[in-house]
């Protein structure tokens, strides 16, 4: 196939990859359908289990090499995109104006390190926030929404603005509800250090730092298609070597190292003799034929296999204590809910035994979590759920669930804000899992919380104010009112039918009445629905 062809394929692939994850983040309208794009990333698809979508991913490195870091991953496009606009009207201002990259050796220690890191972290200690600050998507759709969305929506503003000042009403202003500061000024760190470094050395980011392409590049170093170099046609001049993004083409030896190749194709069109190649390559094939740099070669394949050999001693390493640190977590997650059914039952619950500390407030994990511990065992924070909650009750957590949980949603009931009785968007767009897909009729009985009163505060107790707001806002009767001795209707909650969507909270002027979460969500009593009445009209019936 010709070489510029593969490289064409290549960009177009990872352009409609870029651009429905990108979009869909942004889509406030909720215009695009859901083609489940986001599925397809690799940690996300591992922690939701879905082997099939892994399986894939992993049959395709070991064909074809890392063509998901080059065509799937949005952070590694995205540096594609940096990369390229830093050669743009450059080349002619080189000495050697093919001169941009230059091979260097790779960070091996560095980056199995932190591969070794991020998998320990979570299965032995779980805190996860090594993998949700390393995790490519995540961190990509973290920039999407805190930093690419709010400049959008000020374009939108601005153009709907203009557009009401001359009669013309086809789109609307988006507020900024869910913009967070520490999230917007995280996110735009993270997009300015891999901004430079894409700039400046490529895809240097994707093979020292990220987890996701350590991990894939144990099995590109195996794989089936390589890009390796003709000796017969090499002369050894570079040019492939100045195109190379990740600076894995050794010309002087004639050597590429595969397990940093990202299979862009960029080196392929390079060479004018054809002595770079992306062919068949069986890992288990040896050179018969013996080249001046032996020594050169023999020493490369020494420290391939030394590097190899103690990656997969730690690994195996991991997975022995991951796999003794899983009993632990289970009967962990065993005990967490068993309490559940030592739940005092009715009004009567004092709400320190089992979800709570003397009084400390926990905050209140999206439906479908089951619960905040294992809510933050499986969130990646890709900030996919914010993006797309018609609500916006959603927001990046910042201290409400600790140090594990930092920037991982919860829900936070102000400004109007409250989860919606009929929705349930965060759990079919979740990726990871930690927000299980659940019917509208399962949602109406997950209770991830239970309102609480502090009559001193409410209106109708401390000034006798007939208000009622909490009561008029519940959607299933949780809040009701009765008539206390001195005849003034006051607020009154049923904790087993509370649901915890805090619209009551949301509507009380005073703060009378917060909603405080549950550590391990529990099933609410649905309330009965009332049978219509039959209602004879005359006429009109008014």
């Amino acid at each position: 196939m010709n070489s510029s062809l593969l490289k064409y394929i290549r960009i177009a692939l990872a352009s409609v990859v870029f651009i429905l994850i990108t979009a869909y983040f942004l889509d406030f309208s909720s215009s695009i359908p859901n083609v489940h794009i986001q599925d397809i990333q690799l940690i996300p698809a591992i922690l939701h289990s879905m082997w099939i979508a892994v399986g894939i991913l992993l049959l395709l490195t070991f064909v074809m090499g890392r063509v998901y870091c080059s065509t799937l991953c949005p952070l590694g496009i995205m540096m594609d995109i940096i990369s390229f606009t830093s050669g743009r009207g450059k080349k002619k201002n080189f000495k050697n104006k093919n001169s941009r990259y230059s091979y260097t050796k790779a960070h091996n220690i560095l980056r199995y390190t932190l591969l070794v890191v991020c998998i320990a972290t979570y299965f032995i200690s779980s805190a996860f926030i090594v993998i949700l600050a390393l995790d490519p998507y995540s961190n990509y759709g973290r920039i999407a929404q805190n930093v690419f969305a709010p400049i959008y929506y000020s374009i939108n503003n601005t153009i709907s603005w203009f557009a009401s000042e001359v009669g013309l009403h086809g789109t609307y202003m988006m507020g900024y509800d869910t913009f967070s500061w520490i999230g917007s000024g995280v996110s735009f760190a993270v997009l300015l250090l891999v901004g430079y470094m894409a700039y400046t050395r490529g895809r240097l980011w994707c093979n020292t730092i990220c987890p996701t392409g350590a991990f894939l590049s144990l099995l590109s170093r195996f794989s089936l298609l390589k890009i390796t170099l003709d000796k017969k046609m090499c002369t050894s001049c570079g040019m492939c070597a100045s195109a190379c993004k990740s600076s894995c083409i050794d010309h002087k030896n004639k050597t590429v190292d595969n397990s940093r190749c990202v299979v862009c194709f960029n080196c392929l069109g390079r060479c004018s003799r054809g002595g770079v190649k992306y062919s068949l390559s069986l890992p288990w094939k040896k050179d018969k034929k013996p080249a001046d740099t032996s020594d050169v070669k023999k020493d490369c394949n020494t420290i391939s296999r030394r590097d190899f050999l103690a990656t997969g001693a730690a690994i195996t390493f991991t997975a022995i204590a991951a796999k003794a640190a899983s009993k632990d977590t289970a009967k962990s997650q065993r005990r967490v809910c068993a309490l559940v059914k030592e739940c005092p039952r009715g009004r009567g619950c004092n709400f320190n035994r089992i979800c709570y500390v003397e009084g400390e407030r926990l905050p209140v994990a999206p439906p479908g979590a089951l619960g905040i511990e294992i809510f933050n065992d499986a969130c990646t924070g890709c900030h996919l759920c914010i993006a797309k909650c018609p609500s916006g009750v959603l927001v990046p957590s910042i201290t409400q669930y600790g140090a594990r949980g930092f920037l991982q949603p919860v829900m936070r009931y102000d400004g109007g804000h409250f989860c919606a009785y009929d929705c349930n968007v965060c759990g079919d767009v979740c990726p990871t899992g930690a927000i299980r897909p659940l019917t509208v009729e399962q949602k109406h009985s997950v209770q991830v919380g239970i309102a609480h009163l502090f009559p001193s505060k409410c209106v109708a107790f401390a000034r006798d104010y007939d208000c009622g707001a909490c009561a008029e806002h519940c959607p299933v009767g949780a809040v009701h009112m009765v008539v206390n001795s001195r005849g003034i209707p006051v607020p009154e909650i049923i904790p087993e039918v509370c649901i915890g969507c805090g619209a009551c909270e949301q509507i009380c002027p005073e703060k009378a009445i917060l909603v405080y979460g549950h550590k391990v969500h529990r099933r609410a009593q649905v309330p009965e629905k009332e049978e219509a009445k039959e209602i004879n009209l005359d006429g009109f019936g008014f």
